[in-house]
């Protein structure tokens, strides 16, 4: 997965915007003309106008909701961070390091407690 692209959302928003302009003078002059045939019959250009602006719609409120997501997650992450290196060096570091102090060496569980100090400088 990746992230969207500003440039190509604003591309594409320009296009539908375009498209819109170039349907809606279209549909004026074809109203003055009445209606244009094609092979497929007659074209429904107030419909594809309709359907333009809904899609350019739904694609600005997608992008807003992105944007907005994107944001919280940036605060999730940070704060995550905050408390990741707090509980990494301040919390967890510094009692491992009490408890060796604490511990004498012939003690069973110094080999696990020293283990734990190296893993936990590790992460």
């Amino acid at each position: 997965m990746q992230g969207i692209s500003k440039s190509k959302h604003e591309h594409l928003v320009e296009a539908l915007q375009h498209l819109e302009g170039l349907l809606f003078f279209s549909d004026n002059d074809m109203k003055l003309k009445s209606q244009v045939q094609t092979e497929n019959g007659s074209t429904d250009v107030q419909q594809d106008l309709k359907d333009a602006i809904i899609a350019r719609e739904e694609l600005q409120q997608l992008y807003l909701s992105y944007n907005i997501t994107l944001k919280s997650l940036a605060a999730i992450i940070s704060k995550y961070d905050k408390l990741y290196y707090h509980l990494r060096s301040d919390f967890v570091a510094k009692r491992l390091k009490e408890l060796k102090r604490e511990m004498p060496i012939t003690d069973e569980q110094f080999r696990l407690l020293r283990e734990s100090i190296h893993s936990a400088y590790g992460t």
